[in-house]
């Protein structure tokens, strides 16, 4: 049994060996991929730094300009406030100005419209008092003249006018020429 017992000891030391030596291939395999992988890196790392310092570069003279630009900016964008808070302003002077010129031109043609009024009120009282005037004083007698105009003519027409055919007469005649 001992022997037995040796043997699986050698078999087990065997597989054990195998193990190792399988485990270093595939160590020294990874040591020769991350050699390669080193290179390429490396190769990698020499072509993108000149990129990265001409990014720098860029990015420092981009920064540079804007911050030119934004202290222009703010400088103009000043310039604009102060031009708008004066327009506005001005604007509201004017408003203001214009307010009280429409109310006072409202009260002038307000009290143009009363002065008016009362001029027609005043004139339509006069054409109707000259009306009644006229017609009191003139067309009246001029009624009464024409009255007594056609009551003469009337009494002058029964004075001289002839004596007429009875209508009758003429009535008969027509029946007879009938039959």
């Amino acid at each position: 049994m001992q022997q037995g017992h040796l043997i699986f000891e050698l078999v087990f030391a065997i597989l054990a060996l195998g193990a190792l030596i399988a485990i270093f291939v595939c160590l020294l395999q990874i040591n020769r991929v991350l050699q390669d992988m080193k290179i390429s890196v490396e190769a990698t790392r020499q072509r993108i730094e000149p990129i990265l310092q001409e990014a720098q570069t860029i990015v420092q003279e981009a920064r540079a300009g804007v911050t030119a630009l934004v202290e222009r900016t703010q400088a103009a964008a000043a310039m604009v406030t102060t031009t708008a808070e004066e327009i506005s302003q001005m604007a509201h002077e004017q408003a203001i100005e214009l307010r009280a010129l429409a109310r006072d031109s409202v009260l002038v043609a307000r009290n143009q419209v009363e002065r008016w009024d009362d001029l027609l009120v005043r004139t339509a009282a006069r054409v109707d008092e000259t009306a009644a005037l006229v017609q009191k004083e003139v067309l009246d007698p001029i009624k009464e003249f024409h009255c007594l105009m056609v009551g003469v003519r009337r009494a002058l027409g029964v004075l001289f006018a002839r004596r007429r055919q009875i209508p009758v007469d003429k009535a008969y005649q027509d029946e007879e020429m009938f039959i």
